[in-house]
């Protein structure tokens, strides 16, 4: 990740396939973009990525908009999807992003985080599947 928060909101937190806490990861303050990324086993094409808000009353501060890239070395990116309007204030909100590479299979997938209206932005989790390439 760009960033972390603190021990209490760390960067695993976000992987761990439990959203219905109110920590997961969250950045630091005052950075205009954040990312967070992983590397998978193996290369996805047709990925689909599911991302979660945290489960807080208050103060969830989640993704609004963000662009979804693939890459296969951690180093050049390929923009594979986006994320736009999307409501980052509900508790628990769960949405589901396809993204465009049918043709191309990547190992890394990165959320690329441009926050609006708030310091610092949140994950609750991030879910990615897709088909193994042949």
């Amino acid at each position: 990740a760009s960033s972390q928060y603190s021990s209490e909101y760390a960067v695993w937190r976000a992987f761990n396939k439990d959203y219905s806490n109110a920590y997961g990861w969250a950045s630091v303050n005052g950075n205009l973009e954040e990312w967070l990324q992983i590397m998978l086993d193996v290369p996805l094409k047709d990925i689909v990525l599911t991302l979660c808000n945290r489960s807080r009353s208050t103060g969830v501060l989640g993704v609004e908009n963000a662009t979804i890239l693939g890459s296969n070395d951690g180093s050049d990116w390929t923009q594979i999807g986006s994320i736009e309007n999307r409501d980052g204030s509900t508790s628990a909100l769960k949405t589901v992003h396809e993204c465009t590479n049918h043709d191309a299979a990547y190992q890394y997938i990165r959320l690329h985080i441009v926050k609006a209206n708030t310091t610092l932005v949140s994950v609750g989790e991030l879910y990615i599947d897709g088909n193994q390439a042949v």
